[in-house]
């Protein structure tokens, strides 16, 4: 999955760096390449899935139309779905307010958003990917192989995070001219990717925290890490709009990071220490 993401995402921004190039299709370019990107992700997974899965096969014959199966699928998606949501609905939001300050605001926080999310993919290919072990160690009270699993991926998580937000951090000018020669561009650039690259802490551990929740049967708490990302960016972007202007704006998104990271800790230690204080933790 994470080479797939990663496919779509280079692929988006690779058109994007041709299509921002000239100053009136810099907003189309960048709409172009969003769909262009998860086209990309979409062919991989496909090709994938038809030339090695062994167990799944994409032929129309195959589908069909079974209650119990909708059921089932229903009830697993239905916090990414409305995770999926919500995230939509912010970023609506946050171009809605950055159309107020220009194609060069507008222009850098796709291109920051589009860099930011390479760890973060990764991240995420690591906390889905480890989902299925920690369900079945659960399951079989394998608390020692549980921890071992979590501890492993907190860790190539924090390595990721921390060696690609180093590196970009440092070198945010010079990643920045690849998509763009404009000074005003690469000036504002800077400030929105190095504001982004803060969320990146976050974003990889509230994601081993949801799929935590997902894996130990703990869909309540899932569903509300699934849908608090959204819930708390919406009113945070209109507050800092309002107080700090692009400022606000600009920190938003770090902000609901943050706000949801420490959701995802007290829910995990809330139901540590309830009448199911005897389970497994993710930090022991």
């Amino acid at each position: 999955m994470a080479l797939g993401s990663i496919w779509g995402v280079g692929g988006g921004t690779y058109i994007s760096r041709l299509l921002g190039v000239k100053e009136k299709e810099r907003i189309k370019g960048a709409a172009l390449s969003f769909v262009i990107s998860n086209l990309c992700s979409l062919m991989y997974y496909v090709w994938y899935l038809q030339k090695n899965s062994q167990n799944i096969d994409l032929s129309y014959k195959y589908f069909l139309w079974d209650k119990q199966i909708i059921k089932e699928v229903f009830g697993i998606g239905i916090s990414d779905f409305l995770m999926t949501s919500f995230l939509i609905v912010s970023s609506l939001l946050l171009n809605n307010f950055v159309v107020h300050y220009g194609d060069d605001v507008i222009v850098a926080f796709g291109v920051s958003l589009r860099i930011v999310q390479l760890p973060e993919f990764l991240c995420m290919g690591l906390f889905m990917g480890i989902t299925p072990l920690i369900g079945y160690s659960y399951g079989a009270k394998n608390k020692e192989r549980l921890q071992s699993a979590m501890k492993q991926t907190a860790a190539a998580i924090a390595l990721i995070v921390c060696v690609f937000s180093s590196l970009v951090y440092i070198f945010r000018k010079e990643v920045l001219t690849w998509f763009t020669s404009s000074d005003g561009l690469i000036g504002i650039g800077i400030y929105i990717l190095s504001v982004m690259l803060i969320s990146t802490i976050f974003n990889g551990f509230t994601g081993l925290i949801t799929s935590y929740f997902q894996a130990t049967d703990k869909a309540k708490q899932a569903l509300i890490m699934s849908i608090s990302q959204g819930t708390l960016f919406i009113p945070t972007i209109i507050i800092a709009n309002a107080l700090l202007g692009l400022h606000g704006i600009i920190f938003s998104m770090t902000i609901a990071e943050f706000l949801t990271f420490l959701l995802g800790i007290f829910l995990y230690f809330y139901k540590k220490n309830s009448k199911f204080s005897g389970e497994t933790a993710i930090c022991e």
